[in-house]
């Protein structure tokens, strides 16, 4: 925690930084520390509990919050594989945004075995709680703690010090009471070792402080207020999926959103869980717990989202009669969903009101539609009606920053200003018309929540953005000082403000075409600050390194909001509905900065790598030099043609490798076997002037499972140190993105349910056609194939060498799933069904036994070439997945080479081991694929140079 002053006669700034927590020796490390709304309180987690201290404390008060009472309990924490690997949630406790209290998770880690790890020195080992497929997972509570008032919880925080002795050295038991929300109270006396449930509900006396006393590193406790603050009152999850937590927010009325998925991840619930206090006692809560909204996809699964956006005024859905009153009860509001509904994800808003349809969300319209696919929401200009979004619109092969109106035709006919329209919770008009509306479609509202596949996520706000805030304001030479979100959004909730927005045209169904703003072509990053006026632009291209731009937003430009523009007459608008294309121009398209844009205004370049010191060696002509760019008022990015782009390069690498060039790949497209679907590749071509025109020995670079995109307009394509290296000494080297990919919709990713390891090699298998066709790669009758590939790849690599052995002859597999009755439930489950040991699971036995790598062992050709690479500590895949292979390698007489890393994880993170892997790869493939094609091609004696054999 830091405090900046100023001091009087110098007006020079003074830091000041207290330390709040420090880890005594040998002791446990705070843990996921987060700061209350209001600053006054820091909250984190030790050794499974949970914990506040006060920043404004000169003594360091450490108040404890649970106790936990066995070693397989946590409190405020995401569990490691369900949650934090496969449902990308890292937090387990989330603050009031009036800091009055927080949610918090209880995780029973307690009937999932302990899968035990050993450490290759000093005999020691570890043991992780692994939910493997089929078996039983942590079970998540979620849980309200609230606190007193700041100005009564600092009074006890004195109180308490006064009394603390340095001796004190042990606590006793506190009384926590456990009240689930529809079910009777009861309360539970906890300690470190037993857990009793008392029969009747007793009132709490106490609470304990912990002192951190610096000199003696000890935490010291004693009894300091009193806790009726310590009630954990605990919700019940909805019954329709209550197996995963998956995200909580909060919404504008001040209750909370959990959203829950069910074991087979076919419906999403999202509850509302409603906290109402009593304004004499701040422990005395009341709560509801309702869902607001369900999807439902009986036949696939529901990808998560960090998609969900709150507006910051109601919008009124198109089923209320507008004509007669169209007014909004108190405590409504909208929020914007994301949802695959049509296969491709897309925006939607909806409202909520109140009392109103059964008290779930009430659709209002799409946003956002058409084959291509809406991948973050990055910020929302309410003011200007836009809501600025990441996606595909242009190609599949980027990513870019676009900005869509909220509400279209309102905007259009008003020239950008939106309608207000006074409202009271008491108007008997708008209660009447509520309860007319609930009795016409309550009944039909069940059905709606099946119709409409909807997920979400709030949009978490970036710490930077306050910080842009700040640098935009230094930029223009201006003192733009930066609102306090929080109290803002507090003081919105406690007023019961009477005016509600009153968009009279929601009711269209019209989408308005996605406006670009990135203005250079290749993939985007975007962060945008919190008003929506200023964005930074991390992007790069094929072609093109990193480069971090600042932007400024010109929302009144947009056709929405312009009353001389036709929004209708926008250039872009008759291709709503358009499916994203996928350029292979290896050349920056059309719009690559030099087009002056209209709705952005370019600021300044804060990092351009084509210009960075640090560059010694010419990626593209092997020269030395630093190469320098200008950069126009539009972000134009200009490269000089005598010196162009320039990377750091290691001299003696160079000289191995014979070529120092680093061309940038060839992007390729080709149909299916079927002809179903058009697939993306990669290609990395040896240089013609030393290994002619071809046909080439070719390297197959996979990984092949879904939520990954791996062919992309990206510098990191280009600066893929692998492919360059074995594109150097002679491979043709190929990535491409079989079915199941990332990126190209629901449809594309979910072909490969129940039957991992088909289409993916399928797929590779005709990427190997095609460049055979095209004269590149050498026929599988003079060559085979290679293929390596790591962790999912390794298991792709794997399958291609069993399933396709007249095509792939020689393979490398890193830290390979090898059979998916040994991975973890979460990720296994979503793609193959629950197996049959699982409670209520179909028959899918032939599915799991297809799918697994250790039944087509026997179809492995005899003289295939295997290489096995695998981290002993991986607590991921495990080693035994490895182990599991070789006992049926040698079973079935096949030939495999292993390499073992004793002290790695997943992956090599090491330098020494990173370099030892990378040679020990490029020998093995030189071996098998190259030496043995001398006859047939003259470089061999070269080749095997440049390899270093």
């Amino acid at each position: 925690s830091s405090s900046t002053n100023t001091t009087a006669t110098t007006n020079t700034p003074t830091t000041t930084t207290t330390c709040l927590y420090a880890k005594p020796k040998g002791g446990p490390p705070a843990m996921d520390a987060q700061l209350s709304p209001n600053g006054q309180w820091v909250a984190f987690v030790l050794e499974g509990d949970l914990y506040v201290v006060s920043t404004s404390s000169s003594q360091n008060l450490l108040l404890r919050l649970t106790y936990k009472s066995s070693p397989t309990l946590s409190y405020g924490l995401a569990d490691n594989f369900v949650a934090q690997e496969e449902m990308d949630r890292h937090e387990g406790y989330w603050w009031h945004p009036d800091s009055s209290g927080l949610v918090l998770t209880e995780v029973d880690e307690s009937e999932v075995p302990p899968y035990r790890i050993h450490h290759p020195e000093g005999g020691g080992y570890e043991d992780h709680r692994y939910p493997f497929c089929g078996q039983t997972n942590p079970k998540t509570q979620l849980g309200f703690l609230p606190l007193t008032d700041n100005a009564v919880l600092s009074q006890q925080i004195l109180n308490g010090s006064r009394s603390m002795t340095a001796s004190t050295g042990t606590t006793s038991s506190p009384t926590v009471t456990r009240s689930h929300a529809h079910s009777q109270a009861h309360t539970m006396n906890v300690n470190k070792h037993t857990m009793s449930t008392n029969s009747h509900t007793t009132s709490p006396t106490m609470n304990h402080s912990t002192n951190l006393n610096n000199n003696n590193n000890n935490l010291q406790s004693n009894t300091s207020y009193s806790s009726s603050n310590n009630f954990i009152h605990w919700f019940t999850p909805p019954r329709e999926a209550k197996e995963y937590l998956a995200r909580v927010t909060w919404l504008p009325d001040g209750s909370a959103c959990a959203q829950w998925q069910n074991r087979t991840q076919t419906c999403l619930v999202y509850q509302r869980i409603e906290i109402i206090r009593n304004a004499n006692a701040a422990a005395n809560c009341n709560y509801k717990c309702k869902t607001l909204w369900i999807e439902r996809r009986p036949q696939g699964w529901i990808n998560l989202t960090h998609m969900m956006q709150v507006v910051n005024e109601p919008v009124v859905p198109p089923t209320v009669n507008t004509q007669s009153s169209g007014l909004l009860p108190d405590g409504s509001f909208s929020l914007i969903l994301a949802s695959e509904k049509t296969d491709f994800m897309h925006l939607y808003l909806y409202t909520y009101c109140p009392g109103w349809n059964n008290d779930m969300l009430i659709p209002v319209r799409a946003l956002t539609e058409g084959e291509w696919m809406v991948e973050r929401i990055v910020g929302m200009d309410a003011k200007n009606n836009v809501l600025y979004v990441m996606g595909t619109y242009d190609s599949v092969l980027e990513k870019h920053l676009y900005a869509i109106p909220i509400n279209t035709t309102a905007a259009a006919t008003t020239g950008g200003r939106q309608l207000h329209r006074k409202v009271t919770s008491s108007n008997n008009t708008t209660t009447n018309m509520m309860n007319q509306h609930h009795n016409n479609h309550s009944s039909s509202s069940h059905m709606m929540d099946v119709e409409y596949d909807e997920q979400q996520q709030q949009q978490q706000i970036n710490p930077m953005r306050r910080s842009l805030k700040n640098v935009m304001s230094a930029l223009s030479g201006g003192n733009n000082h930066a609102n306090t979100s929080a109290s803002a959004s507090s003081s919105t909730r406690q007023s019961s403000s009477s005016q509600r927005r009153n968009n009279n045209n929601t009711n269209t169904t019209t989408t308005h075409a996605p406006i670009r703003l990135t203005p250079l072509s290749g993939m985007h990053n975007v962060v945008m600050d919190s008003d929506g006026k200023y964005f930074v632009d991390t992007s790069s291209d094929l072609h093109r390194p990193t480069t971090v731009q600042i932007y400024q937003v010109l929302p009144e430009q947009f056709p929405w909001n312009n009353s001389h523009t036709n929004c209708n007459n926008n250039n872009n608008n008759n291709n709503v509905r358009r499916k994203a294309s996928a350029s292979n121009n290896n050349n920056t398209n059309t719009n690559n900065g030099k087009q002056q844009n209209p709705y952005i205004r370019f600021l300044h370049t804060l990092y351009d790598a084509s210009v960075d010191d640090k560059t010694i060696v010419n990626c593209f002509t092997g020269t030395t030099g630093t190469s320098r760019s200008t950069t126009t008022s539009t972000g134009t990015y200009n490269a000089s043609s005598s010196n162009p782009i320039s990377i750091p390069r290691n001299a003696s690498l160079r000289a191995n490798a014979g070529a120092s060039v680093f061309q940038p790949p060839e992007l390729r497209s080709f149909p299916t076997t079927d002809g179903t679907e058009i697939l993306h590749a990669a290609l990395y071509q040896p240089d013609p002037a030393i290994f002619g025109n071809g046909p080439y020995p070719l390297v197959c670079s996979v990984y092949g499972g879904p939520h990954v995109q791996r062919v992309c307009r990206s510098w990191s394509q280009t600066c893929d140190l692998r492919a360059q290296r074995l594109r150097s000494i002679g491979f043709l080297v190929v990535k491409c993105d079989n079915r199941g990919s990332a990126r190209r919709g629901w449809a594309f990713e979910s072909s490969i349910q129940h039957r991992l390891g088909r289409l993916e090699v399928l797929d590779q298998v005709a990427c190997v056609e095609y460049l055979q066709k095209e004269g590149l790669a050498l026929p599988s009758r003079h060559q085979k194939a290679g293929v390596y590939g790591w962790s999912y790849g390794g298991y792709l690599a794997l399958q291609c060498l069993c399933r396709a052995p007249n095509v792939f002859g020689c393979g490398v597999a890193g830290a390979p799933v090898t059979s998916w009755d040994g991975y973890d439930t979460h990720y296994t489950e979503r793609y193959m069904g629950l197996p049959n040991n699982a409670a209520g699971s179909g028959s899918t036995t032939a599915a799991y036994t297809e799918a697994s790598v250790l039944e087509h062992v026997p179809l492995l050709a005899n003289h295939s070439k295997l290489l096995l690479l695998h981290g002993l500590m991986d607590e991921n895949v495990h080693f035994r997945h490895t182990t599991r292979l070789i006992s049926r390698l040698i079973q079935y007489g096949k030939e495999y080479e292993l390499i073992l890393f004793p002290e790695e994880r997943h992956s090599p993170r090491r330098l020494r081991d990173r370099i030892y892997m990378e040679q020990k790869l490029s020998d093995f493939l030189v071996q098998h694929l190259l030496l043995l094609n001398n006859n047939n091609n003259n470089a061999g004696q070269q080749q095997q140079q440049h390899a270093g054999l």
